[in-house]
């Protein structure tokens, strides 16, 4: 995990006041940014997909957008790409991320001076680029979609993860079987997110749930099925 760092005076500095004042989506747009790029290591750049998920109307992403972007929160690359400005004056970047990392997992592979010496870990071959043209799943709509109404019902499931259940079921319609899993999930604490939407993915399509006995309802089953074991407040959900 990793954490984004804010200035105990950000709601006061000048530039956060004057767009306040003039579109208050747009502080919290600009918040949620910061969050974003952190979580995915972009050195403050922001995807296009995650800004039309967070604000679906054009018209209204175009105005505070402007506003982020007059006010000096947000800068725009030649190229058209969207940045949170001074970004990495309070984050790390993703190169010092990965040097950390490195160095911790060499630390871990040091011997021990106070017991037996750990035997030194085969390291991992680097992940090769991708191709020009290749999707990945920060690339990959439908998986960005996906991921974006997992976490959005309180399912944090890695990106990674939700593309790998995708490829493991490449019957199921995707976007469908998430939507119902978040139906579902929105209320909960969810003890095992993986697993659930493990399930989504395996079974039939959902209809309709019984929110008074947390089951689902699967076309053509014989049974409902029992998602109880994956919340620890089995007694409330979501919107059906």
């Amino acid at each position: 995990m990793t954490w984004a760092r804010f200035d105990d005076r950000y709601d006061d500095h000048p530039k956060l006041k004057r767009a306040w004042h003039t579109d208050r989506a747009a502080t919290g747009l600009h918040a949620m940014a910061i969050t974003h790029c952190a979580r995915h290591e972009t050195d403050g750049l922001i995807d296009d997909l995650w800004l039309n998920e967070r604000l679906p109307n054009k018209q209204e992403r175009t105005r505070v957008l402007q506003v982020l972007i007059d006010t000096g929160l947000f800068e725009r690359e030649p190229d058209g790409t969207i940045r949170v400005h001074d970004y990495l004056d309070y984050n790390p970047s993703r190169a010092s991320l990965e040097e950390k990392r490195q160095k911790d997992r060499n630390r871990k592979r040091r011997p021990d001076n106070n017991g037996p010496t750990a035997t030194p870990a085969t390291p991992k071959p680097p992940r090769p680029a991708p191709a020009s043209g290749t999707t990945t799943p920060e690339t990959d709509p439908a998986i960005v979609a996906a991921h974006a109404t997992l976490l959005d019902a309180g399912l944090d499931i890695p990106i990674s993860q939700v593309a790998r259940l995708a490829d493991q079921h490449p019957n199921a319609n995707l976007l469908e079987r998430v939507s119902a899993c978040a139906d579902w999930a929105r209320g909960q604490t969810i003890k095992n997110p993986v697993a659930a939407l493990k399930t989504f993915l395996s079974g039939p399509a959902p209809q309709h749930r019984d929110t008074s006995q947390n089951v689902v309802r699967l076309p053509g089953a014989t049974r409902d099925r029992d998602f109880s074991r994956f919340a620890d407040n089995p007694s409330t959900g979501g919107a059906a």
